[in-house]
């Protein structure tokens, strides 16, 4: 018996996930799930491709689920990963589960010290939350091992600001 796949026999994992690429690139963000659907179909064991998914998902904002479920299914395959961790708990921030967004963060941490990206989002979270002294923290830590970014600083100013710590914050807004 020959199996004929609807895909397109000519094509394989990796030349899907090159087409997702170049569409994602172009704003095509639709036609990139669908050639990593694909992708995955082809290869259903593959963390990067889940990943790759997850990414474009959490770009268009709309179906943060969606991301969600791709980046638990990659974490299947690479249960250490940084990168996903982080991606995962950005997906959760936006739905606004701030309690599963940190706990990935920290996981990203964790397994990542240097994946100063978490640090960052931690601080919104914490500012969110209310603990502006622990969101001041991740941005004293985010600041002083990244490049000095005049938004970063400004954000740090308005937490600042928000602990009733205003020479803090004027010294961050005049930088």
């Amino acid at each position: 018996t020959v199996l004929i796949s609807t895909i397109g026999y000519s094509q394989s994992s990796s030349q899907f996930m090159e087409l997702a690429t170049e569409k994602y690139n172009n704003g095509d963000y639709q036609g990139a799930i669908q050639d990593c659907s694909k992708a995955i179909i082809l290869k259903p064991n593959n963390a990067e491709l889940y990943y790759k998914r997850g990414i474009v998902y959490l770009t268009i904002g709309k179906n943060q689920q969606s991301a969600i479920e791709d980046f638990t299914k990659a974490l299947q395959f690479l249960p250490k990963s940084s990168e996903i961790y982080w991606a995962r708990g950005n997906a959760k921030k936006i739905l606004n589960d701030l309690v599963g967004a940190t706990i990935d963060l920290e996981t990203a941490i964790k397994f990542d010290s240097k994946n100063f990206s978490a640090y960052r989002n931690l601080a919104e979270i914490k500012s969110l939350q209310g603990d502006y002294t622990s969101s001041v923290n991740y941005y004293d830590f985010y600041i002083e091992n990244n490049a000095t970014d005049d938004e970063i600083i400004i954000e740090r100013g308005n937490v600042q600001t928000k602990r009733l710590r205003y020479k803090e914050a004027l010294i961050d807004y005049n930088k």
